[in-house]
């Protein structure tokens, strides 16, 4: 899936040059999901609900995190559910596991 041209990038350093910031897309104010503070992120992630949106090109997500995700995503059946979806480049430092995920390859209206 192609991203538009006006994705906004984490302005935060990147892990392995801190000359260059992250690149991550940016989930909200600036910061990709793995750079939000703890408030920020439970912030972010009350905005979601299933069928939303999730573009985390380039990020890193720490253990725990993505389930962190997965559970904003779930609905009232226990399923996760996402809208379009962008996982490219993203490197994660836990176990993952998208059996029960299930990935919708249109936009949420």
């Amino acid at each position: 899936m192609a991203l538009s041209s006006d994705v906004v990038e984490c302005e935060e350093p990147g892990a392995d040059d801190p000359q260059a910031l992250c690149g991550a897309q940016a989930a909200t104010h600036g910061r990709c999901l793995a750079h939000l503070s703890a408030e920020g992120r439970r912030a972010y992630l009350a905005t979601l609900s299933p069928g939303a949106d999730v573009h985390l090109r380039g990020a890193t997500i720490p253990d725990g995190l993505l389930a962190e995700l997965l559970n904003a995503l779930r609905d009232d059946h226990g399923d996760v559910q996402t809208g379009l979806a962008d996982f490219s480049g993203v490197t994660f430092s836990g176990d993952v596991d998208f059996l029960t995920v299930t990935f919708s390859p249109t936009p949420k209206t």
